[in-house]
């Protein structure tokens, strides 16, 4: 799984920013901003990623950091990185995150899909994207002002815990980036046995978003 790429979009002013490289893959998709708001938004996120952490500090705090999952759609697993999530937020002076329950279900069906469908991408092979498979949660549903994004994390080791995949995601600076992105208020994960190509290791999905009638 080696392609990343970033893609912000306004539906009020053309501006499409694409970042890759060749480690891993997130996404994001901003709705309804001006040019303005998206290049603050897009400062903002890179700014913050200047503020010293301490990841340590950060896990100390959750329970089953260390915990590997048992199965899929593990509850508590995901709890766990929703918390260490946040404790990464909160070490770089961020306000948290919360569940949303239509978020987790998305993003669980997602991981899945990719495991059973065979494919390690942000659009399906029917050519589904994240906005498509949000709105099919109704988290979008009335609302005129909202922003996306998503990592995903595939493994081939056996066991995994949410500190592992915190880990892999931090390392990266663009998904760090949509961990740490100011914008996003509510928040669903999911994991999967088994990577789309193999049937050893897990598939996880980070869904992040912010919605405004």
């Amino acid at each position: 799984m080696t392609l990343k790429c970033k893609v912000i979009q306004s539906t009020r002013a053309d501006l499409k920013v694409v970042l890759a490289d060749t480690r891993s893959l997130f996404f994001r998709y901003i709705n309804g901003m001006t040019t303005k708001q998206h290049i603050v938004a897009f400062l903002l996120a890179f700014a913050v990623l200047s503020v010293g952490a301490s990841s340590s500090l950060a896990a100390a705090a959750c329970p089953d950091r260390n915990r590997p999952a048992v199965s899929n759609a593990d509850t508590r697993w995901r709890a766990s990185l929703l918390c260490m999530t946040n404790h990464q937020r909160t070490v770089h002076h961020l306000h948290t995150l919360k569940l949303s329950k239509q978020l987790a279900s998305g993003a669980q069906k997602y991981a899945a899909q990719m495991v059973s469908q065979h494919f390690f991408a942000h659009q399906s092979p029917a050519g589904v994207q994240l906005e498509s498979r949000i709105r099919a949660t109704g988290y979008l549903r009335g609302m005129n002002l909202w922003g996306v994004g998503e990592n995903i994390y595939a493994t081939g080791m056996p066991t995994q815990t949410p500190a592992q995949a915190m880990a892999a995601w931090m390392s990266s600076p663009h998904h760090q980036e949509n961990i740490l992105d100011p914008s996003w208020r509510e928040f669903g994960a999911g994991i999967v046995r088994s990577m789309p190509s193999t049937p050893q290791g897990w598939t996880m999905t980070q869904w992040f978003a912010i919605r405004q009638r």
